[in-house]
């Protein structure tokens, strides 16, 4: 469900009639494919949580590897979600769109801050094009 946006919350009745109003003038609604796959997420959390999470560990392993080897520095991801790698002197911005022509999309470290020589990789794609993606952002650095 990555990128789809569900929530919900337990509280007293006057927050949650507060936070109510809130989302009646600001969300139009949660499409009901997304509440259909909540609530059946929410049936299988352990099951999903526990096999996503050793699919995403198993995905920051390959981009660690991959970016170590191709000369980026890094903190490891401890919540292996994004890697936030640096190589100095890089421009994010203009090594983001030069990607972007080889059909990589990252997001440049500027989007986050002043982090000209950063940039952001979302482990979330299948793991063998997770793969193609950082064998063409290491071959984009030589």
């Amino acid at each position: 469900m990555t990128g789809w946006r569900i929530g919900y919350i337990i509280a007293n009745k006057k927050l949650v009639d507060n936070i109510t109003k809130l989302n009646q003038i600001t969300i139009n609604n949660v499409p009901v494919f997304i509440q259909e796959a909540a609530l059946k997420a929410l049936e299988l959390q352990k099951q999903l949580a526990t096999k996503i999470k050793e699919e995403y560990e198993q995905r920051a392993k390959l981009a660690s590897k991959t970016l170590a080897k191709a000369g980026f520095t890094f903190t490891k991801p401890e919540a292996p979600f994004y890697v936030f790698p640096k190589h100095s002197g890089l421009d994010s911005e203009k090594f983001t769109l030069e990607l972007l022509d080889k059909g990589v999309a990252i997001a440049p470290g500027t989007s986050f801050g002043d982090y000209r020589e950063h940039f952001r990789i979302s482990l979330t794609a299948p793991r063998d094009e997770i793969k193609t993606g950082l064998d063409i952002i290491g071959e984009a650095l030589k």
